[in-house]
């Protein structure tokens, strides 16, 4: 799904940011720069991996889940 959205937003013009095992960009980094933040992860990560990050988001950034 994740890869699928990530074109989707491409497509339509979006920059798109994506941190995964394989990518230098650091889930913390991602939501430092990012103003949407597209979880995307395995069902058994999802709340592991929003807990991470939550304390770094910002009160105007839209966070979303498509687990």
């Amino acid at each position: 799904m994740g890869k699928f959205f990530a074109e989707f937003f491409k497509h339509k013009g979006f920059t798109v940011l994506i941190s995964d095992k394989n990518t230098k960009l650091t889930n913390r980094e991602l939501v430092g720069k990012s103003d949407v933040v597209f979880f995307s992860v395995p069902i058994h990560l999802t709340s592991k991996i929003i807990k991470s990050v939550i304390l770094y988001t910002r009160p105007d950034q839209l966070l979303l889940d498509c687990t």
